[in-house]
């Protein structure tokens, strides 16, 4: 029995004797095999693949799952390192050769993977007292590029919700005019949720609801990321004279770095030991830059959620991955 796995992105196949090879067969590396116990005549080359062989990039047994009939280009992959691959089998009397070809790079490998990641309930606490922590089932989603054992999804009694690192902890603050949820690797009291105190890893995501006492919070930063698209929105709450016009008046943050996915999503970077969107609430200036998404949502009365990650450079898979599934979750009107 023999195993090939031939790197590159071709797809085209070709016909030698009786057998089919890749259009880029070399270079190759061997797969390791536990050797079968009977004849694996009849057997499928994607069930042998992922009952028999090791993973070629991490080399774990066990690892390898097929992928649904449906996914394109691609049959199996490693739920553990994300290293994907497609299976070609030719029968030669009772021998099977498996050619396990690589077809999408790292980078791609976003559009197929989906793993299911733990639902993690949340204390809550604010302006009618204290929530239990909801239980929920775990969520299905796409992963760019990590583990389903990296991630998870973080939620509150009150529905503040944020995709964060696994195995950490969580707390939401909520009131009429909005909540905030945060997700650290220690234990959080309600302090370090409202003042700008933490200086090591976290993520935060908060949410301003414009119907009440939030409009503030959505005008003042709409003011800043958006002044032309909430342009009358920010001149309604202005008028109203509660608070200060220099709120609104103070326009972009003079550090970050920003970039504009669309006319309301923006995504930002606050610099190591500077101030700006990345620091404000829960987050102090330290050796590691936030990166973030902020959202304005334009339908019903208007909102605002702003989240926040600084997890360092030892994690940029999982922080690139937080980063895209909340967004995602920030830009749909039912959240997830």
């Amino acid at each position: 029995m023999g195993v090939r796995v031939a790197e590159g992105a071709g797809l085209e196949n070709r016909y030698a004797g009786n057998g089919i090879v890749g259009s880029n067969p070399t270079p190759s590396a061997a797969f390791q095999l536990w050797p079968p116990k009977s004849q694996v005549q009849g057997q499928s080359g994607e069930a042998l693949v992922a009952r028999k062989a090791a993973c070629p990039k991490c080399k774990r047994f066990y690892s390898l799952r097929r992928l649904p009939t449906n996914f394109k280009c691609a049959d199996i992959i490693c739920d553990f390192c994300g290293y994907l691959a497609q299976v070609k089998m030719t029968m030669r009397l009772i021998l099977v050769s498996v050619t396990v070809a690589m077809v999408l790079p790292w980078g791609a490998m976003a559009q197929i993977q989906r793993g299911a990641i733990p639902f993690v309930g949340c204390p809550a606490d604010g302006q009618t007292g204290p929530i239990k922590p909801p239980q929920g089932k775990p969520k299905v989603v796409a992963l760019d590029g990590v583990s389903a054992r990296e991630i998870a999804y973080y939620k509150g009694g009150d529905g503040s919700r944020v995709f964060a690192p696994r195995g950490w902890h969580c707390r939401v603050e909520y009131g009429s005019g909005g909540s905030i949820i945060l997700v650290t690797p220690t234990s959080i009291d309600s302090a370090s949720v409202q003042q700008p105190s933490i200086h090591d890893h976290a993520v935060q995501i908060e949410f301003h609801y414009g119907g009440t006492s939030g409009r503030f919070g959505v005008a003042a930063y709409a003011s800043r990321l958006f002044p032309r698209v909430a342009a009358k929105f920010i001149e309604r709450v202005e008028s109203e004279s509660l608070v200060p016009a220099e709120e609104f008046a103070l326009g972009p943050y003079a550090n970050d770095s920003v970039r504009y996915a669309d006319s309301l999503t923006v995504e930002f970077t606050t610099p190591a030991n500077k101030t700006g969107l990345g620091t404000e609430r829960s987050f102090a200036p330290s050796q590691d830059a936030v990166r973030g998404i902020a959202v304005l949502a334009t339908s019903g009365d208007w909102g605002m959620s702003i989240l926040r990650v600084r997890l360092g450079p030892s994690m940029r898979r999982v922080e690139a991955a937080i980063l895209k599934l909340n967004k995602e979750c920030m830009q749909r009107i039912d959240g997830c």
